[in-house]
């Protein structure tokens, strides 16, 4: 059936929100959810939905069917196509019908997402190549689609924040999720629970998470926030406007944040519309505005009249303004953003270099540019710190490929395989892309060429002939001449045109410099572990019970007090006294004392201490804790010299109550699998950049844990756990070890 006839550009001047009395443009959102998201998440697509539907005739269809036909049906004026982190099931035929139809992207993630690559692979496959996004971070973490990628910013529905202002019964809330990639918030939540009377709303976990039903949202989580005088947040390691930045001060409570390019960018200006602080100075800057009313009440009035003013849905018409630019000058005119609105407009006189992207130096980043930079200077144990690092927060695609690059120039191919398996298994196992990024199948070419398999690395080189990037296309050649193939049109397939765009580049380098280091490689795999290397295993082997672990060495007693009652001489006592403070300086600092009191109040019964050594600032705070603590009457010490006495036998004790795992870094080789740690009430780790650590760490998260402590930047990285569920769920149906160092 034909719709009347109607102009749908008609309703007002361009950026200007439509009115209800004239025709809006018909949107067809492609949106397939994969099923079991909790109802908070619902809640925000939903929210998302009638964003949109204020600026258009929305008809949200799953991303399955022939897009042909359901033009020819619907009639769009616009279509958006959504991929991310959310995505189910995608089968849309026929994209490419329909050319007078302009075509959006929709990347739903976080900027540091692995589900990046799958929605650029989707992108390409669908034809679509002008993109949207709710991460004012994004274009930093996706800088080959930058120039076309724009932000449909995070929002709030005022109306669901308004409300009556009651008391501000509460100084301080601290709301939202502790996870590893939010160390602002989790730096600055310890300082002020120590500091002030604090109410913690615990985060429940996300998508197929356990607990997830108890997690407040709409009215109830807005009538919390009413409650509070202060309530901080951050965006992430990558320095993000997220939702909470925004629902804070609509709630009316007085924002506490990290300064970050994203958030000035928004518009929030230190002690005008929030307050900026970080660990060191939050307690001081919180104090003097509990003391100064006047002001407090100022910079909370001012925060929520930017939000109104500027964040509120009836703003988000970014999207239309792209539409009215699109149909104007043609879907591929250079198009800028500017802030705190974020404003399109187009650009005259060709593409501007920083259309869209904020330069939001995410903590990530910072340690990726540490690890190449160390990479070129042939620093590969630092590089392989920094490279962890990033790891630490969370399993970034980028570093990902930069471990298993300095795998390979150490003679690894397996642990680089490792890496390179786990990017691929994410890409077309959990969210189905239809091809990987080509970065990621560069490396696996890489990795067969180093290992010596020739046939492996040739047969690679010919699959996905559409896929091309000068990084694939150089080892594409590389493998196709080893076996003696023709590498010119061959080596980039069968479909000239513009390179896939990768969401891990690495750095540039010329051909000789490319080639000499691709030798290098591989000169180092054929002395190393991979001469005997052929198909690789998809994913590194996962672990076994806990039934092979160590040897004995069990110790188990009470811990004695190293009191001897002797009296000292005066002037003995009085030296000692005078070195006190300069001995305390050497072995400990911030981090090892906070560590220290966060474990000798705990309720543990039990402690096992692996490969602990005195001279580890870490290691002596978890001893002196562990001896201060009154409830533990056992302590079991497995030292670097019983690593190769292994015993098939567990303690008869092991596992009753609640119990303490440290692991030193010289621990690590002494662990075959996750077993004892499979059920610690805390578990504190050392070495956490290390490759063991960085699994082991992710391991310990998704099955239950949450961190209390974690301090990637730390010598090697180091983190405390919490156990959050009765009895995680530490084994996998494949069983093996899980670590080869």
């Amino acid at each position: 059936m034909m719709r009347p006839e109607r102009d749908p550009l008609s309703d007002g001047p361009a950026g200007a929100p439509l009115g209800t009395s004239g025709p809006r443009p018909r949107l067809v959102w492609f949106r397939s959810i994969r099923a079991g998201l909790p109802d908070f998440l619902a809640n925000h697509l939903a929210e998302q939905v009638r964003t949109m539907s204020r600026f258009f005739d929305v008809h949200v269809l799953d991303a399955v069917g022939d897009y042909d036909e359901i033009c020819d049906r619907l009639e769009p004026d616009l279509c958006v196509l959504e991929s991310g982190v959310y995505a189910g099931e995608r089968r849309l035929a026929n994209t490419a019908s329909h050319p007078r139809v302009p075509k959006l992207g929709f990347l739903h993630a976080d900027a540091f997402d692995t589900s990046r690559a799958a929605f650029i692979a989707d992108m390409e496959r669908w034809g679509v190549h002008s993109y949207f996004t709710t991460s004012m971070s994004m274009a930093d973490y996706t800088p080959e689609i930058a120039d076309r990628l724009f932000v449909w910013p995070n929002t709030v529905e005022a109306q669901a924040f308004a409300g009556p202002a009651g008391p501000r019964a509460v100084p301080v809330l601290l709301t939202g999720s502790r996870a590893r990639h939010y160390p602002w918030r989790n730096a600055v939540g310890r300082v002020l629970e120590e500091n002030f009377t604090t109410l913690r709303m615990p985060h429940f976990g996300w998508a197929g998470e356990r607990g997830t039903e108890r997690m407040a949202w709409g009215g109830d989580y807005a009538r919390l926030l009413r409650t509070a005088v202060f309530v901080p947040t951050c965006g992430t390691m990558a320095h993000d406007l997220v939702r909470k930045h925004l629902e804070i001060p609509a709630a009316g409570a007085c924002l506490v944040t990290e300064r970050t390019p994203t958030v000035e960018a928004a518009g929030f200006e230190d002690m005008v519309n929030c307050v900026f602080a970080d660990a060191g100075d939050v307690v001081e800057r919180l104090r003097a505005l509990m003391a100064d009313e006047p002001l407090r009440e100022r910079i909370t009035a001012a925060g929520t009249a930017l939000v109104l003013g500027h964040h509120a849905a009836e703003h988000r018409d970014q999207v239309l303004q792209w539409y009215r630019l699109a149909r104007e000058h043609g879907p591929d005119t250079p198009v800028s953003q500017s802030w705190p609105d974020g404003r399109l407009t187009a650009v005259e006189g060709g593409r501007p270099q920083t259309a869209v992207r904020l330069t939001v130096g995410g903590l990530d980043r910072l340690h990726l540019a540490a690890g190449w930079a160390a990479v070129g200077r042939g620093d590969l144990v630092s590089a392989e710190g920094a490279f962890g690092r990033a790891l630490n927060y969370f399993f970034i695609p980028e570093a990902a490929v930069g471990m298993a690059h300095t795998a390979l120039l150490q003679g690894k191919p397996r642990a680089a395989q490792d890496w390179v398996s786990r990017l691929l298994v994410t890409s077309f196992a959990h969210y189905a892309a239809p091809h990987p990024d080509p970065v990621f199948w560069a490396y696996q070419i890489r990795v067969h060429l180093c290992a010596g398999d020739l046939a492996s690395a040739s047969e690679a080189a010919r699959r996905f002939p559409a896929l091309t990037h000068p990084e694939l296309d150089r080892v594409r050649g590389a493998a196709l001449l080893a076996v003696g193939a023709p590498s010119g049109g061959t080596a980039r397939g069968a479909v000239a045109g513009e390179p896939t765009p990768t969401t891990a580049p690495v750095p540039p380098r010329s051909e000789a410099e490319w080639t000499a280091e691709l030798e290098r490689m591989r000169g180092a795999c054929a002395g190393g572990d991979g001469s005997s290397l052929r198909r690789l295993p998809i994913l590194p082997s996962l672990p076994r019970s806990a039934s092979a672990l160590w040897g004995r060495a069990h110790v188990s007693a009470l811990v004695a007090r190293q009191a001897s009652g002797r009296l000292q001489p005066v002037v003995v006592s009085t030296v000692r006294a005078r070195l006190s403070p300069l001995k305390r300086r050497l072995l400990t600092d911030a981090v090892s004392e906070e560590i220290a009191r966060s474990l000798e109040t705990e309720p543990i019964e039990t402690a096992v201490l692996v490969g602990a050594r005195r001279r580890s600032r870490i290691g002596r705070a978890v001893e002196a804790a562990v001896g201060r603590n009154p409830s533990i009457r056992q302590v079991e010490r497995i030292p670097p010299a019983h690593g190769d006495h292994t015993d098939t036998t567990e303690h008869p004790d092991r596992g009753r109550g609640a119990r303490l795992v440290f692991v030193a870094r010289s621990g690590w080789p002494l662990l075959v699998d996750l077993g004892l740690l499979a059920g610690a009430a805390l578990i504190v780790l050392e070495g956490t950049t290390r490759r063991s650590g960085v699994q082991a760490l992710e391991r310990l998260s998704a099955a239950g844990y949450a961190v209390a402590v974690h301090e990637p930047g730390y010598r090697d990285g180091c983190a405390v756990l919490r156990r959050t569920v009765p009895e995680p769920d530490m084994t996998t149906e494949e069983g093996g070890a899980l670590w080869s160092e």
